[in-house]
């Protein structure tokens, strides 16, 4: 049984077998495979700019929920001190 490795050269944009990596090289210097490259690129980049699109938008949502409840604290402060100078003014 023989147990020798054999390195394999394939190339992930064709799923081809190269015999030996100068010709997977020489391959990765073609315009298929520059397309193919740019178009992982792309997608990518893609994927990475929705990520940090939703980051942003939840960061966005949780300072307008701040903002609201900030909102709100200063309607229940002007009413706790009306009624407090109220209660001053009734003494």
């Amino acid at each position: 049984m023989d147990t020798t490795l054999v390195p394999q050269y394939i190339c992930e944009c064709n799923g081809k077998n190269y015999s030996d990596d100068k010709k997977l090289k020489l391959h990765m210097k073609t315009q298929g495979h520059l397309s193919w490259e740019m178009k992982n690129e792309m997608k990518s980049l893609k994927i990475e700019l929705t990520k940090r699109d939703n980051i942003i938008a939840s960061l966005e949502r949780k300072l307008l929920e701040r903002d609201q409840r900030i909102m709100v604290l200063k309607e229940r402060s002007k009413v706790l001190k009306n009624c407090l100078q109220s209660k001053l003014d009734d003494l």
